[in-house]
């Protein structure tokens, strides 16, 4: 009970704590002596705590042996993630006190949240990835049919990205595209989605976009900060972009169908001298440009 690293504690059937070892008086940052005669609660979040009630009210047992998560509060109010586990010991006589055995689970916790957020984002510029963009997309796609509003897809490729790679080198390159990504979320409101979809791919949706003539002062406004000159390797460089622009519900009411207009899109602007943005309009299979 000295030397072991968890935390254990043991309490009576009424939830008075009667005995905490040194590893619990380091997790929880209390002594012993003030610990012993306060109620098992003062180490528990009042929402984590109902199997711990119960326990102690009606002597539900469920709880025994069970290994759980719970959410447990240091001596300065401060909280952290604990699995616990309860044993109950009779002592005879109707009597019967409870060992409980708790380990702070934060770093843990922290790896998995952080093996979620990579699961779902970019490792180099934290916005979401590919497979979280589709979901972004598929859900706004929903959200604006339901509210029977326009949203508009952007879909960016960055001009003489591959220039800055080959003749500085990718640490140049990565900073660039941080760089991008920021000014991008710039730009944009809160309620919109940036991903990074390829290696100097972007993707922007614009919720509840109204007018073609908000999406096409974005555009620009996007175009305007990409071509400002970004510090990196030593050197000054310049970036711009190509835009393709497509519309929900006008172009495509589908995630594929609306990527695959702003792609072909974004593809022409290229072709039509790049450091631009343009619209896809389906009934005539031309470009309109909006500025």
């Amino acid at each position: 009970l000295q030397t072991i690293t968890e935390a254990i504690i043991t309490a009576d059937e009424t939830g008075t704590i009667e005995d905490i070892n040194p590893a619990a008086e380091k997790m929880f940052g209390v002594s012993k002596q003030a610990a012993v005669g306060q109620n098992v609660k003062i180490f528990m979040k009042a929402a984590n705590d109902d199997a711990l009630l119960r326990y102690f009210n009606t002597g539900d047992t469920a709880i025994l042996g069970e290994l759980r998560e719970a959410e447990a509060v240091r001596a300065d109010g401060t909280t952290f993630p604990v699995e616990i586990t309860i044993s109950e010991i009779d002592e005879g006589e109707g009597r019967r006190k409870f060992i409980g055995v708790m380990r702070d689970i934060t770093v843990r916790k922290q790896q998995f949240e952080q093996i979620e957020f990579l699961a779902h984002h970019d490792a180099l510029t934290g916005l979401p990835n590919r497979h979280l963009f589709d979901d972004r997309l598929t859900q706004a796609l929903i959200v604006a049919g339901r509210r029977q509003s326009r949203l508009a897809l952007m879909f960016i490729d960055l001009d003489k990205f591959k220039l800055i790679n080959d003749t500085l080198g990718h640490e140049a390159g990565d900073i660039v595209l941080k760089s991008v990504a920021a000014r991008l979320l710039d730009r944009v409101r809160a309620s919109d989605t940036v991903a990074r979809v390829g290696g100097d791919e972007f993707a922007v949706i614009l919720d509840d976009v109204g007018a073609n003539e908000n999406a096409a002062q974005i555009a620009q406004d996007i175009i305007a900060t990409l071509t400002t000159s970004i510090e990196a390797g030593g050197e000054e460089c310049t970036v711009g972009a190509s835009i393709g622009i497509a519309l929900y519900p006008e172009d495509a009411d589908t995630a594929s169908g609306l990527l695959a207009c702003a792609d072909e899109t974004m593809y022409r602007v290229k072709a039509a001298g790049r450091n631009n943005f343009l619209f896809f309009n389906v009934q005539n299979n031309n470009l309109t440009k909006n500025s």
